[in-house]
C-alpha cells in the first residue's frame, strides 16, 4: 500500500530528523546590572562583563534618584576582560530615567556603565539589561 502525504514520492518510515514546527518562544533574559548603587559625584560605575552568548540584542533601562543628569553606555569585549568598543545609549542633564534603548550585541561580553553627572552629590542608581535572541 503506498504512503501518502509525502512529497516527491519519498517513503519515510522512520527518521532522526526533527520536523520544524511553530516557534514556541524566543530566548530572553533580564539582568539587574546596578541595584540601588550610590555613584560618587561626577563618577562612573560599570557592571562586570556579562556573557551575551545566544542573544543578539540588548535593551537597557536606567534610573537615578534626584538625578541632575546621567550618561549610560554599553561596553563590549571579546574576552570578558578587555574593552573592545562601546556605544552611548543615553546622555542627558536633569533627567531621572533613561528611556529603554535597544542596541545589537557587538561582541560576546557586555557591561553597562552609568555616569553621575552631578558635580557635587552622590546619586543612587538602578539599571537593567534585557537580552533578546
Amino acid at each position: 500500500m503506498p504512503k501518502t502525504g509525502l512529497t516527491h514520492g519519498a517513503i519515510l518510515e522512520s527518521s532522526d530528523v526533527q520536523i520544524p514546527v511553530e516557534i514556541q518562544g524566543r530566548l530572553a533574559q533580564t539582568i539587574q546590572t546596578h541595584n540601588a548603587l550610590s555613584i560618587a559625584a561626577n563618577a562612573w560605575s560599570s557592571s562586570a562583563y556579562l556573557d551575551g552568548t545566544g542573544y543578539s540584542t540588548i535593551c537597557v533601562t536606567a534610573s537615578m534618584v534626584s538625578g541632575t543628569g546621567m550618561s549610560v553606555v554599553v561596553d563590549f569585549s571579546h574576552d570578558g576582560v578587555n574593552y573592545f568598543s562601546g556605544v552611548t545609549i543615553y546622555d542627558s542633564t536633569g533627567a531621572t530615567f533613561a528611556p529603554s534603548t535597544e542596541v545589537p550585541l557587538s561582541a560576546r561580553y557586555f557591561r553597562v556603565g552609568i555616569k553621575n553627572k552631578d558635580a557635587t552629590n552622590a546619586k543612587t542608581t538602578s539599571a537593567y539589561a534585557y537580552l533578546k535572541a
